[in-house]
């Protein structure tokens, strides 16, 4: 309600004009009339923003928690035809996601059954010392000539104090597939310039840094830390056969990998930490789910029924587990 207060209270400042002929009327009925008619215009934006990013996000538990928990920002530019809104930003140990939205959209038509089903956009961020992410994931979504952009960035390290961060986008892309597309298409992009300067308090989460390990034959896994936040719970590991570095490894998540008390999780993405020289794979993985706990306290348990890796030689291996991972957070 803050929130919408604020954009109401732009709205209203803006400047009105009429023209001379119903300027007698409007100094009787003019300000409560404009006061309405700002009202529904912008309350109805808002809601089909708020609706929108709401649809979108639904699928991902850890976004939905990160929604409703980020700092309202609602700082708008203007570029290239489009405004560009910067809604809301969030930031624990484990990410940062801003969610913005897009007006402005043309709504190409070739016909009844060609529309807009397709919107992207590039974007950076650095957060308060000035390190830019090193993984990012996003979705977005279109209905009719608005369009949302969410975008999850982690940061390694993570982001450890409150600070101000920077959001440029440079384009946007948008329209419909298809042979009947009528420009803009999803291929075409326009160019632009949307900058975004905002704070976000210290990053909330637990990160616990450990050495547990367990053998299965010849090959050791690791799991050397854990970082739980409301959004996402993701877990370091490495792989190790007769105790040397594997040159890669990974395994296929399923919907129970992690679980805490009562609590299952599934990893949903997994990624390499790359060496910084000479920037390869190596043994140690990060994995992810798409939920997150408020509490940290407790026994995690990753359970890893198989995996597969490399020795670097070109041959692939498959072995059987399972491996158990169990660490207790006081």
């Amino acid at each position: 309600m803050e929130w919408l207060d604020q954009r109401l209270a732009r709205a209203m400042a803006e400047p009105q004009t009429a023209r001379r002929r119903d300027v007698s009327r409007l100094r009787t009925l003019g300000p409560a009339l404009l006061v309405v008619a700002a009202s529904l215009v912008l309350a109805g934006a808002v809601a089909a923003a708020m609706g929108l990013f709401e649809r979108t996000i639904a699928p991902i538990p850890g976004w939905t928690a990160a929604w409703e928990r980020a700092e309202i920002v609602d700082l708008s530019e203007i570029d290239a035809g489009l405004t560009l809104t910067l809604e809301r930003a969030y930031v624990d140990v484990n990410q940062v996601i801003v969610f913005v939205s897009v007006e402005g959209l043309a709504s190409p038509r070739a016909s009844d059954d060609v529309v807009i089903d397709h919107l992207d956009w590039n974007g950076t961020l650095r957060e308060p010392t000035g390190r830019y992410p090193i993984a990012a994931t996003g979705m977005a979504a279109v209905d009719a000539d608005l369009g949302v952009a969410v975008m999850s960035m982690e940061f390694d390290p993570p982001v450890s104090a409150a600070g101000t961060y920077e959001l440029e986008v440079t384009s946007i892309r948008y329209g419909a597939d298809g042979p009947e597309c009528v420009s803009p298409c999803s291929a075409d992009e326009i160019e632009g310039s949307w900058r975004f300067t905002f704070d976000l308090p210290e990053p909330i989460g637990t990160v616990v840094t450990l050495d547990v390990a367990d053998t299965v034959g010849s090959a050791t896994l690791r799991l050397t830390e854990l970082r739980i936040t409301p959004t996402m719970i993701s877990a370091r590991i490495a792989m190790f056969v007769d105790d040397r570095p594997v040159a890669y490894w990974g395994f296929i998540p399923g919907p129970d990998d992690l679980s805490h008390g009562d609590m299952t999780y599934g990893f949903w993405t997994g990624r390499h930490i790359l060496d910084v020289e000479p920037y390869t794979e190596g043994p140690v993985m990060a994995y992810s789910t798409t939920a997150g706990s408020d509490e940290a306290a407790g026994t995690w348990e990753i359970v890893i029924p198989s995996v597969d890796y490399g020795m670097g030689d070109g041959e692939a291996v498959h072995v059987d587990g399972p491996w158990t991972l169990s660490v207790t957070v006081p």
